[in-house]
């Protein structure tokens, strides 16, 4: 399912899929669910990876992707690190790893 979102998303956002980041925004702030938090932070993941080498203007989505999910990031990894649990490390690496995408400088 994740590869399935990660194609969908490539070709369709920011463009024609709009509504993906306000959906995991709303899932992330709102959803106890650990299925619901982790699928949502596999979709960020992917998302960003989506313009992980990309340059210049292509840049621009992801930077509204930092912007509008980064502060939230925090706080859930922040919560994550007092919780020792298979499911915590599990979300705390795909957050990671999502900062790293961003953070991504090809050269």
């Amino acid at each position: 399912m994740e590869e399935i979102i990660k194609c969908v998303a490539y070709s369709d956002f920011p463009t024609t899929w709009r509504s993906i980041l306000p959906d995991v925004v709303n899932k992330l702030k709102n959803s106890d669910k650990f299925t619901d938090i982790y699928g949502s932070l596999l979709v960020l993941k992917n998302l960003v990876l989506n313009f992980k080498t990309a340059e210049g203007l292509e840049r621009e989505p992801l930077e509204l992707i930092v912007s509008n999910t980064f502060p939230l990031l925090e706080v859930y990894a922040k919560n994550l690190l007092s919780n020792n649990s298979q499911q915590s490390a599990a979300a705390m690496h795909v957050i990671l790893k999502t900062f790293f995408a961003a953070n991504y400088v090809n050269k």
